[in-house]
């Protein structure tokens, strides 16, 4: 009979609660065995998000001036893609003639390439003080396995001793081990260099973000890669008329665990006022408009600046946000710059990060429409080799703690209130026993 007061519908309920408390840990500590891959910052971490400062390509790796040279962009497939080319970027410095070789090989398991390349093309890079962009062929289709590690490896085919210089391979300036296309966290990504293709073993990691682009039947294909090209100072222009620029971005699930939110406190930018005597305003919106949180940068600022927001700011993973900047007048003459990215890649810039407005005017958009259009963070676009087209992604960074999904842990909480409550009864039923 006593023992019949533990199994009522109370202490069913407690154990339901205790059940459900139990997935709903596991779920946002990552336990979940069909969670998605580990995210880049986890519940209770300070992270940093939006545009690294530095991600270009106009830093070479090691100037191949002989055929015994070569540097390998290493990386994680994490799809099951087929790819027939590959476009890089190159610098031939009064190398006329030479012919640059790109293969993509497997990985030994250490880090280094191991071969027969799985297939291989050639390119001959333009002459010219510049990068340029060139596209290898490859002499077979690959098939890349998701979680395999894969070198795209160049080297010199042919050269003309003769010649002075030789070709320079672009590499970022950072080092991220995450991969600019979705921010899936890649350890293997990195350039690595060598003095001797026939052996990597005295290999040099020199640990910088890898630059390259894979194709397939003509088509601009996701994944690794880096479609940035050039950093410029002043990429966006807030002016105090009434327009506003900005990014839409999105904070997704390789950055965060899955369902899981942001408390944001701080946006860094890299500003300049050029003739403002008024503040430059940065804000959180939602997509509808509606302001979350804002930021003042004065009339003073310049270089890399960091403000704080007037209130903490969560942001959700997965939903699309944006950060809007507009300077605190109606003078047009009061004017900020804002660095930015140029890219590769036409208004489909790849990165989490999409320009709103129309990119012919930088990003600047009549503040009062309200007509912000989100443009797939999920497909490439048209492809520009030549480098010229003129929009690209806004520098900035968003600074917070990760938090739990709201109310993820309420069913955690009355698991333990139930387990206290039959503690207490247990506690009782001894008492009345003694």
């Amino acid at each position: 009979m006593v023992l019949s007061r533990y199994t009522g519908d109370r202490d069913v309920s407690c154990l339901g609660a205790m059940a459900i408390g139990f997935l709903a840990l596991t779920a946002v500590l990552g336990l979940n065995p069909s969670a998605r891959a580990t995210p880049l910052f986890d519940v209770g971490d300070t992270g940093t998000f939006g545009h690294p400062f530095n991600w270009d390509t106009q830093n070479a790796s090691l100037q191949l001036t002989d055929t015994d040279q070569a540097v390998s962009s290493r990386f994680t497939a994490f799809e099951d893609i087929t790819i027939d080319a590959i476009w890089q970027t190159y610098r031939a410095v009064g190398a006329a003639g030479n012919v640059v070789r790109v293969s993509v090989f497997a990985d030994d398991g250490n880090g280094l390439p191991t071969g027969p390349a799985l297939a291989s093309g050639t390119v001959s890079p333009a002459i010219g003080a510049g990068f340029g962009a060139a596209k290898a062929d490859l002499d077979g289709d690959v098939s890349l396995v998701s979680e395999n590690v894969y070198h795209v490896v160049t080297s010199i085919d042919s050269f003309d001793p003769g010649e002075t210089g030789g070709i320079q391979v672009a590499r970022s300036n950072m080092d991220t081990a995450y991969r600019p296309f979705d921010k899936a966290a890649d350890s293997q990504f990195s350039t690595i260099t060598t003095s001797n293709v026939a052996d990597w073993s005295g290999a040099t990691i020199e640990g910088n973000d890898p630059s390259f682009i894979f194709e397939n039947d003509g088509a601009v294909i996701g994944g690794p890669g880096n479609p940035y090209y050039q950093q410029r100072p002043n990429m966006f222009t807030a002016r105090g008329d009434g327009t506003t620029s900005g990014q839409v971005f999105t904070i997704n699930g390789n950055e965060i665990p899955e369902g899981s939110s942001v408390e944001i406190t701080e946006v860094t930018l890299n500003v300049n006022a050029d003739n403002s005597n008024e503040d430059l305003i940065a804000e959180i919106r939602h997509l509808d408009g509606t302001v979350l949180g804002t930021a003042n940068f004065t009339d003073s600022v310049s270089g890399v600046v960091t403000a704080s927001f007037d209130t903490t700011v969560t942001l959700d993973e997965g939903v699309s946000y944006l950060l809007a900047l507009r300077v605190d007048s109606t003078n047009a003459s009061d004017t900020f710059s804002l660095a930015g990215q140029n890219g590769v890649f036409g208004g489909e810039i790849i990165f989490p990060n999409t320009i709103w407005g129309p990119a012919t005017t930088g990003g600047n958009v009549d503040s009062t429409a309200l007509d912000y259009p989100v443009r797939s963070t999920d497909q490439w676009g048209t492809f520009s080799p030549d480098l010229s087209w003129p929009a690209g992604e806004l520098f900035f960074e968003l600074e917070g703690v990760v938090v739990p999904e709201p109310g993820s842990l309420s069913f955690v909480t009355l698991g333990a209130l139930c387990l206290l409550y039959r503690l207490k009864n247990a506690s009782d039923r001894r008492q009345e026993n003694t």
